[in-house]
């Protein structure tokens, strides 16, 4: 509660979040920062990987200085994953120096898993290390965040909550399966079966056949096949009756 009142923003005193991955550090610094804008102050949230492409690109394009001004004017720069991604030489020196300049006269609030003995693989250097904690921890709000993630926490208690609903939506109780529902059997009388091949007989032979055939031609016995007749006293008809008896003479 006392961080939430932006007193260390005024007095220009740093915050630095320590712990494992998935503890609430970028929940705590998201926080902060905006507890600090909603107090009138100037904030900027970034990644300690972002800063230091941003600072590489802006030296590359001569604007180095500018963006250091920048940077220097926030009452409250918010650094996120320091110690995430390890960074390139020129990257972790140009880092330095923002931190450096903002040495009593703006606050950081840094976010790391690494402890502080570890920030050698981040910087590179023992004597980039040793002076950025000299700066760092003079006027410093630790906050050491260790314990499990949340993330797999919440994970778990998911997974629990769907196993247990997935049990109570089964159709098995007590670990054996329930009755199969069989339908209730009809009896089918002998007359009833005759009619109703009778029926199935008559829509076969009558519904789809063509209304010329009233009864079925008998099979040809010298291999060739049936062709059905034209309508008597079409053109078409007459020509394919030639067309039949050619061939077949």
């Amino acid at each position: 509660m006392e961080l939430a009142r932006c007193e260390y923003v005024e007095r220009r005193e740093n915050v630095i979040a320590v712990g494992n991955s998935g503890t609430g550090k970028t929940h705590i610094a998201l926080g902060l920062s905006l507890a600090t804008c909603q107090k009138g102050m100037s904030v900027g949230f970034t990644t300690a990987a972002d800063l230091a492409h941003e600072l590489l690109e802006a030296r590359d394009d001569r604007r180095l200085l500018n963006l250091q001004r920048q940077l220097a004017r926030l009452r409250l720069l918010t650094i996120d994953e320091l110690g995430f991604v390890p960074l390139a030489t020129t990257g972790a020196e140009l880092l330095f120096e923002v931190f450096s300049q903002r040495y009593e006269r703006g606050s950081l609030l840094v976010t790391t898993n690494l402890p502080f003995d570890e920030w050698t693989t981040v910087f590179g250097s023992e004597r980039f290390t040793g002076a950025l904690l000299d700066r760092l921890t003079h006027h410093v709000h630790i906050l050491e965040m260790n314990g499990d993630s949340y993330r797999l926490k919440g994970g778990w208690q998911e997974a629990a909550s769907q196993q247990t609903a997935q049990k109570a939506s089964s159709p098995c109780q007590n670990g054996s399966p329930l009755p199969p529902v069989t339908a209730p059997r009809q009896d089918i009388s002998h007359e009833q079966l005759a009619w109703t091949f009778m029926l199935a007989s008559y829509v076969r032979w009558y519904t789809f056949l063509p209304p010329q055939w009233s009864t079925i031609p008998p099979p040809l016995t010298d291999g060739r096949s049936f062709q059905r007749p034209d309508p008597a006293g079409s053109r078409a008809g007459r020509l394919r009756k030639r067309r039949r008896s050619r061939t077949w003479n």
